[in-house]
């Protein structure tokens, strides 16, 4: 979450490599077929016309929702806990995507519907001038966030102040210290 000039990060534990999973189970198929599948034919159904876009599209999507819903529940966490520490009444503008399974047909209106948020694609790559002519492939940039972000992290002071738990179990922690004394 970018808010003016704090920054605050969490992860999401739950990825590509769930979808591709719930894709394979879904089809009886193998890990690397359902990733295959998952990069061509990709879908959440959310209009009746997206049922004709492959012959797989419905099972591609129902097998597919679930783990989305997740992803969902943690962002709607991750955006309830902030709003607890720093203020009710942020408003948040946009949420943004990146990553392989970001290109998953409607995740975007997807999360827009649930999150009632703009939602955006990050292509992590755009605005990055490399000085070194060189052809930067889009599955590159799809992966290359994490890296990119770690980097960046080390070129600035950056400090980092994340504490998940909730603030009474932290007033105790404190408080018990002292009592110690």
């Amino acid at each position: 979450i970018v808010d003016k000039n704090k920054v605050w990060t969490r992860s999401i534990l739950i990825a590509g490599d769930e979808i591709t999973k719930a894709i394979a189970n879904a089809l009886q198929i193998d890990f690397t077929e359902a990733e295959s599948l998952k990069k061509k034919e990709g879908i959440i159904i959310i209009e009746e016309s997206d049922k004709s876009f492959s012959s797989k599209s419905e099972e591609i999507s129902s097998a597919v929702t679930p783990v989305l819903i997740d992803i969902l529940a943690d962002v709607s966490k991750t955006i309830g806990y902030y709003k607890s520490q720093f203020g009710e009444t942020k408003v948040f503008n946009e949420i943004l995507i990146t990553g392989g399974s970001s290109k998953l047909k409607n995740i975007e209106k997807f999360f827009k519907n649930n999150l009632e948020l703009n939602v955006r694609h990050l292509g992590i790559l755009e605005k990055l001038k490399p000085n070194v002519l060189c052809n930067i492939d889009e599955a590159l940039d799809e992966r290359f966030g994490i890296a990119l972000g770690l980097a960046l992290r080390q070129l600035t002071k950056a400090f980092l102040n994340i504490n998940l738990l909730p603030k009474e179990i932290i007033n105790s922690t404190i408080l018990y210290r002292k009592l110690w004394f």
